[in-house]
């Protein structure tokens, strides 16, 4: 399971030529931690990203996370199969 928020940070990342900083990236996290204090409340930054990163939708490029190209697919995916809505989390 992904949770909305990680797909909130791959989509921004695609949106970026270079990826984003650690603390953007900890920044959406944060904020689901707000929204959903239920699913997030008890967890650290270091676990959510941790997620993405073993799964290979993104990856440290210097000091900055980037979208992989699997991570570029699995959006397209979403997209192609009607399951980009807004999701929980």
């Amino acid at each position: 399971l992904i949770f909305g928020s990680q797909i909130s940070l791959l989509v921004q990342i695609s949106g970026t030529k270079t990826g984003i900083t650690t603390q953007e990236a900890n920044t959406i996290f944060e904020q689901a931690q707000k929204t959903y204090p239920e699913l997030h409340g008890g967890k650290k930054f270091e676990e959510w990203l941790a997620f993405l990163i073993s799964n290979k939708l993104v990856a440290f490029n210097g000091d900055r996370i980037d979208i992989t190209q699997y991570g570029k697919d699995f959006l397209k995916h979403l997209v192609d199969t009607r399951q980009a809505h807004q999701r929980y989390g």
